[in-house]
Parts: structure tokens; C-alpha cells; sequence
């Protein structure tokens, strides 16, 4: 699915993880994920300890950087239960 959704130019991938930012991207260069996620518009553990907060943090680095605005109708978050 990534690789799938890596070739639409009206998605962005990136991560959202309780994890310090180069954990989280040596973790997917170690399975070669890394090439499709943008880092720099997702947000980590070193940001804010509640993560609940990271999602708006990764929505507002993702607007500076695509001119976009990310907001909750437009952005969807997967990941495991907490």
C-alpha cells in the first residue's frame, strides 16, 4: 500500500510515532520504507510526550511545507491501538 500510495501526487506519507525522530527513520530505512515517507512533515516522541498532540503538530508541518492545508477531514492517521 505504500508504495501504491508513494505514486499519487495528492498524498502525502509520513509518520507519527512516540519514537525520537532518527529511531523512527532508522527503523524503516532498516526495512527500505523510507523511500516512501516524507519525515520532515511528520511528528515524534521528542515533540510532545501525548500523542493525541503530534497529529496536529504532523498536519501543521505538512501544511508549511505543501501549501496545503491539513485539517481532520483531510487526513487520515493509521496506526496500532493504544
Amino acid at each position: 500500500m505504500l508504495s501504491a500510495l508513494a505514486g499519487r501526487p495528492d498524498v502525502v506519507q509520513s509518520v507519527l510515532t512516540g519514537n525520537m525522530e532518527p529511531i523512527a527513520i532508522g527503523k524503516l530505512t532498516a526495512f527500505g520504507l523510507d523511500r516512501f515517507v516524507d519525515f520532515e512533515a511528520g511528528a515524534y516522541g521528542m515533540d510532545h510526550e501525548e500523542r493525541p498532540r503530534l497529529v496536529r503538530l504532523a498536519q501543521q508541518r505538512a501544511s508549511a511545507k505543501y501549501g496545503y492545508a491539513f485539517t481532520a477531514e483531510n487526513t487520515v492517521l493509521i496506526g496500532d491501538p493504544q
